[in-house]
């Protein structure tokens, strides 16, 4: 009997040790299996990928709104579960969690703009073991992912000190769930981004050196356009058809992350320059196909130091994600483990502000006199459908002076509003002041207090509407409501300039740019005059410095000193065959300017005068008549200081019979010549295009080539010329053709 009863706690712990050795394949240092591997929908093929990333909408546009919905259209709640010593000492503190969150949003929504950001949910869970505050081992790790763990969210845990581990993501396979571990002791630092780095895994990336100790069946090439030859022996996965780029079906998987040895020893040319050891550990390091890390071929690179996935040793480096990782991650929440939250996770429900989180007096972000704040409400997703409503916003406020001050909250246009709760408290949190509504029908807050200089205040804003996302502006005293008064121009010294709505008391220091343009006659004054020193257009500004308050600057752009520029810059200055010949001409446009005549002189003698054409403020489209001549074309700008003559030097071609056109013209990068078949005029199919010679406007050859008989089109890069006019002779085996054009 006794046998039979250890036979069966034997098979037991056989049975339970097999489970805890199947349930979990996949953490920091293990890489997938082969079977997992090839089942992922874009082993081998990249564009399954790029064709998520047009299906969702993704592009690499960036917004600058201050609610977050614009850069995370995937609002992800965190659950951080806090182990501290028995006698609750250790750990992170509420602040170093800030830092988490902020490191995080940091890498997914300012560094890369992967559309995924994070907010902590509010029932932080602290545990006090003294037995879970120091761990060691894969195993203990995986027992608190699961035996603390919330629905809809990623749960991460941190533990006091985990041996020879920074970070962790254990997965579970087929039943549990996963989660992350940190040790605090090794990821307490500013720029830290472990914990951007398991999240990554979370979201199903790999390391960008995984397989990078195997052999040519899952190592990943250096190069990346290599494909697979035609015979080759890989009897545990690997290899695939002849068009297939390796570099799709090993290591990661991903075409645009160069080939990665493994960067832990990685040594920096110069420390903390992020940058891959060119010279040092990896000098003649070369993958299975004979291709150094150190020289890639053209069209790969060497190994990314700066990616998030990597090993390199200096985890603050690690900031950058590329285009097919993050459409993995966006695969992991659309389609992949995470879909059943996705809905939630895009809910704006959960659309939270930029000072999150601020939910305790201990995390309160700072806010300034006459600064407008705008912050939100948000909802807590719980999983399984269901939301809940924690959210509290805590401020800080240290005033720059004595004085009465009222802080308050408004609404936000085209938002929710929000009813708020407002409470002031000194910096014990004695409350000395709170305000629910301001009226029966205004469900915002305020409250007036006389504010000491130097003396740090709290503010909590409370949300007295369950289950309702809403949003609101903080602002303490008044909104800063300044402008400039005074002239759009002068011609030679300025009537005042004055700032309106100053503030009693405050300062003014005044600036002009561009520099040296006009004279400030009294640059500290509350009020100021300017003084010509050249033509042109200038942006004057105000710093306002208040007594009890932030200063901010006040501008006026668009202010013509003189006649505002001393010559005109010709946008456009062309002649050509559309009603042959045609000038079209054109300039950048003077602020003040009341209107500007156009004159032609004809340059075949030097003695021809100059013969008006007609006065067109915004540019001339006009018959110049005569072809198969320079024309010198004058523009005089009438302005209330004075006019502006300007001359430019135009071709005309011979319209009759015309068979070359040019565009664009002017032109930036690249021109294209063609011919023109016109049947009236010539022979269709006589007119080719044999040789062309390029000369600027004093006659030097900038270019000039030779094309087989028969040519009709060609493409010329002009990227490398100066801005000037240019002409283009062209030899069609009989004569020569000459047009010009503008290289802008």
């Amino acid at each position: 009997m006794k046998k039979i009863i250890f036979l069966i706690v034997l098979l037991f712990q056989m049975i339970s040790s097999f489970s805890q050795t199947i349930e979990y394949v996949d953490d920091d240092a293990q890489d997938r299996d082969s079977t997992e591997a090839e089942a992922l929908p874009w082993f081998g093929n990249n564009q399954y990928l790029n064709n998520l990333l047009d299906s969702i909408g993704y592009n690499n546009g960036v917004t600058n709104r201050i609610i977050t919905s614009d850069i995370a259209k995937y609002k992800v709640p965190i659950k951080f579960w806090v182990y501290r010593r028995s006698n609750g000492t250790g750990g992170p503190v509420l602040a170093q969690l800030r830092n988490y969150i902020d490191n995080l949003n940091r890498v997914f929504t300012v560094d890369n703009r992967t559309l995924i950001g994070f907010y902590l949910r509010c029932d932080i869970g602290f545990i006090n073991s003294d037995d879970n505050f120091d761990i060691g081992g894969d195993g203990e790790a995986w027992n608190l992912i699961q035996n603390n763990k919330s629905q809809g969210c990623i749960n991460i845990h941190i533990v006091g000190d985990y041996t020879d581990v920074a970070g962790i993501h254990i997965r579970s396979r087929f039943f549990g769930r996963d989660g992350i571990v940190l040790n605090f002791s090794a990821t307490n630092g500013g720029a830290n981004t472990t914990i951007a780095h398991e999240v990554g895994h979370y979201f199903e990336l790999d390391h960008t050196h995984q397989y990078s100790s195997r052999g040519k069946c899952r190592k990943e090439p250096v190069d990346r356009n290599r494909t697979w030859p035609f015979f080759g022996f890989c009897p545990f996965g690997g290899g695939g058809p002849t068009n297939q780029k390796i570099c799709e079906a090993t290591g990661d998987f991903l075409g645009d992350t160069p080939a990665d040895p493994d960067l832990t020893n990685n040594l920096f040319n110069t420390f903390g320059a992020c940058s891959f050891n060119a010279t040092g550990n990896y000098n003649n390091t070369a993958d299975p196909w004979g291709d150094c890390y150190t020289n890639p071929p053209a069209g790969a690179s060497q190994p990314n130091p700066r990616n998030v996935m990597s090993y390199n040793r200096d985890r603050d480096c690690k900031i950058n994600f590329s285009r097919l990782q993050i459409a993995v991650m966006l695969y992991s929440i659309e389609r992949g483990k995470s879909q059943s939250n996705c809905a939630a996770w895009k809910d704006l429900k959960g659309e939270y502000d930029d000072l999150e989180m601020d939910n305790f007096s201990e995390v309160a972000r700072q806010i300034n006199t006459g600064i407008i704040q705008e912050h939100n409400f948000h909802q807590q997703y719980e999983g399984n459908g269901t939301w809940t409503q924690c959210d509290v916003d805590w401020v800080r406020f240290v005033p720059n002076c004595t004085a009465t001050l009222s802080v308050s909250t408004s609404a936000i246009t085209n938002r929710t509003n929000a009813n708020t709760r407002l409470t002031l408290f000194s910096n014990t949190l004695v409350q000395l002041a709170q305000n629910d509504n301001i009226s029966a029908t205004n469900l915002f807050s305020s409250v007036s207090f006389n504010f000491i200089t130097g003396q740090e205040y709290l503010i909590r804003i409370e949300n007295m509407q369950n289950l309702v996302t809403s949003y609101y502006n903080l602002l303490v005293g008044s909104a800063n409501s300044t402008n400039l008064n005074g002239d759009n121009f002068f011609c030679n010294t300025s009537n005042l300039y004055s700032v309106a709505n100053l503030p009693a008391g405050a300062s003014v220091q005044w600036t002009a740019t561009p520099i040296g343009l006009a004279t400030i006659n009294t640059p500290n004054a509350t009020q100021t005059t300017l003084t010509k020193n050249g033509d042109g257009v200038l942006t004057l500004a105000a710093r306002v410095t208040p007594i009890c308050g932030t200063p901010y600057n006040v501008e006026r752009t668009n202010i013509t000193s003189g006649r505002g520029a001393s010559s005109l810059n010709f946008t456009r200055m062309v002649a050509n065959c559309d009603a042959g010949p045609y000038l079209y001409a054109a300039y950048t446009p003077i602020p003040t300017a009341t209107n500007c005549s156009w004159y032609k002189k004809d340059m075949t003698l030097a003695s021809n005068p100059f013969v008006f054409l007609e006065d067109a403020l915004d540019g001339t489209d006009y018959p110049l008549r005569r072809g198969n001549r320079y024309y010198t074309i004058r523009a005089v700008v009438t302005t209330p200081c004075g006019n502006i003559t300007s001359d430019a030097v135009v071709f005309a071609p011979n319209c009759t019979g015309a068979r070359l056109m040019l565009s664009p013209n002017p032109v930036t990068n690249t021109l294209n010549l063609s011919t023109i078949e016109d049947k009236e005029t010539f022979k269709t199919g006589e007119n080719n295009i044999q040789e062309v010679v390029i000369t600027d406007k004093m006659g030097i050859v900038v270019f000039q080539k030779k094309y087989a008989v028969g040519t009709k089109k060609i493409t010329m890069p002009v990227n490398n010329l100066k801005s000037e006019l240019y002409f283009i002779k062209t030899w069609d085996g009989k004569t020569w053709e000459t047009l010009q054009f503008i290289k802008n």
